[in-house]
């Protein structure tokens, strides 16, 4: 099989995609709304899965292939480095190359406070969750870390419920389930 080379663009408005295919080659794609902080290791091929984490995989996979599908709201919990956020990064990868009109918003939850904060600085916090909730597949990694700011925490509740209803994909990693 060959692979999609479309060579890396210079556009402001364009993000470019370096992942690696099941079939092991690398592929190159612009992608309007794909995060530039993918990192290219963490792809469905370069995870090991075991009994332990087959199910958070599954449904991963099939989030990635039909988002907003199957599994809607997948919600990933386990310890520091399990692979969280290797699947986050892995879903958020194959989805865009999967559908390239597909738009997949890729945030730690760090990145989503300050985005939320800079929202709110300017009073549009609405708009910034609307925009959010219009990517056919939005991943908030790290959410534990919301536990202690529940404006945050009210905002993310209202992107899941504007999400899924719109029958987007949500999916959220933390390293806590109590939080």
């Amino acid at each position: 099989a060959g692979a999609l080379r479309t060579g890396r663009t210079t556009a402001r408005s364009e993000r470019v995609l370096s992942v690696e295919l099941a079939f092991g080659v690398t592929a190159f794609a612009p992608r309007w709304g794909v995060p530039a902080t993918l990192n290219p290791r963490y792809t469905f091929p370069q995870f090991v899965v075991g009994r332990s984490n087959e199910g958070a995989y599954a449904a991963a996979s099939a989030a990635a292939v039909a988002p907003g599908t199957l599994y809607n709201p997948i919600l990933l919990v386990g310890g520091t480095g399990l692979g969280k956020t290797h699947l986050a990064h892995a879903v958020t990868a194959e989805a865009a190359l999967r559908d390239p009109l597909r738009v997949a918003e890729l945030l730690t939850a760090d990145d989503f406070l300050h985005r939320l904060s800079t929202a709110l600085g300017r009073g549009t916090p609405e708009l910034m969750l609307d925009e959010l909730a219009r990517a056919s597949l939005i991943v908030v990694d790290d959410v534990h870390v919301l536990d202690r700011h529940a404006t945050a925490q009210e905002a993310l509740l209202s992107l899941a419920s504007r999400a899924v209803s719109a029958g987007r994909q949500l999916m959220l990693t933390s390293d806590d389930a109590t939080g």
